[in-house]
């Protein structure tokens, strides 16, 4: 991938291994990473909010403390967008691309908006089997 997870998530030392992202995913990644990964996908905070699983508020209150480590639930989702984002940037051939198929409805997703389908590990699976589908032009 052009750009790693870690540097999508803004975070200060890149993970050496797969391990390592999920214990700093168990332990909780920064709040500051939701501004980063919204930033990146141009994701209003409603959106944000829906593809996190937490309130509205929540989320305004955690982007207002940035050195606050998240729950290891939201962090996991928050990996899940960065990561989906980062194969999308590769299979749409950039991030401008990838941003936008990111937020709207898709065709091969039931006409889902990808972001809002990241909340569960089932339907991230779809909208990276789609990605990948997408990426080596298999779109059956």
């Amino acid at each position: 991938m052009s750009e790693t997870v870690s540097q999508i998530l803004g975070m200060k030392r890149k993970p050496s291994s797969m391990l390592e992202m999920a214990l700093a995913i168990q332990k909780g990644l920064p709040a500051y990473s939701i501004t980063r990964v919204c930033a990146r996908l141009r994701m209003s905070e409603p959106q944000a909010a829906l593809a996190l699983g937490i309130a509205l508020s929540t989320l305004t209150r955690l982007r207002r403390t940035p050195q606050r480590l998240l729950d290891p639930a939201i962090s996991d989702r928050l990996y899940r967008i960065a990561n989906l984002f980062a194969i999308a940037t590769v299979a749409l051939c950039g991030e401008d691309s990838a941003s936008h198929w990111m937020r709207s409805p898709q065709p091969g997703l039931g006409n889902h908006v990808p972001v809002d389908l990241i909340s569960t590990e089932a339907s991230a699976r779809e909208v990276e089997d789609l990605l990948l589908r997408l990426e080596y032009g298999v779109l059956s």
